[in-house]
């Protein structure tokens, strides 16, 4: 449901908002992946995971 296509700008948002290192970056880009495979709620699933790395 055109989830794929909000993926780069979130994905991008999120990098910037939170100014990740580059070993947090790398394990949302493998995360990032993993989601646009899955077609899940991004914003969810990638909060979820910033949250488990605070």
């Amino acid at each position: 449901m055109g989830c794929t296509k909000a993926l780069p700008e979130q994905f991008a948002l999120i990098t910037r908002r939170f100014s990740l290192s580059p070993a947090s970056t790398s394990a949302l880009q493998s995360y990032y992946k993993f989601i646009k495979k899955h077609c899940f709620n991004i914003e969810k699933a990638f909060y979820s995971l910033l949250f488990q790395n605070l």
